[in-house]
């Protein structure tokens, strides 16, 4: 029983040291690092104001009112067209001639159902047969 109180702390303390080094990892390590600060470069530029020194638009003018124009006289008005011709009427043609049926047949005769052989029983088991004893020795 001894043994097992010794084992149990050894894992209880392997497991906490674990523990502890993960935990400073996660929250430790990120701390150490810095990070190098952003440099921002600066490029001068020379600005041109090109709306300030161009010249004013010139003027449109207003597009004059073109005059009327007379409107054409409207076209002659078409001649209505003649109405379509009624198509003739084709007469259907004649049914065809019935053709008579043939006599109903007797329905055949049912075939009379084949005998049904017995199955075979099964066989009996064979009874193994007993091995014959030996002959007992005399008494002396």
């Amino acid at each position: 029983m001894m043994g097992f109180t010794k084992m149990r702390s050894g894992v209880f303390a392997s497991i906490s040291a674990h523990l502890l080094v993960v935990v400073i990892a996660q929250f430790g390590l990120p701390h150490l690092f810095s990070e190098p600060p952003v440099a921002v470069t600066i490029i001068p530029v020379e600005l041109i104001l090109d709306d300030v020194n161009a010249p004013p638009p010139p003027a449109t003018p207003e597009p004059e009112s073109e005059p009327e124009v007379a409107k054409p006289p409207p076209p002659p008005p078409e001649p209505e067209p003649e109405p379509p011709a009624e198509p003739e009427v084709v007469e259907a043609p004649p049914p065809p001639p019935e053709i008579p049926k043939p006599p109903k047949k007797e329905p055949p005769k049912e075939p009379e159902p084949e005998k049904v052989k017995p199955k075979p029983s099964p066989l009996a088991k064979a009874k193994p047969q007993s091995k014959p004893k030996p002959p007992r020795p005399p008494k002396p």
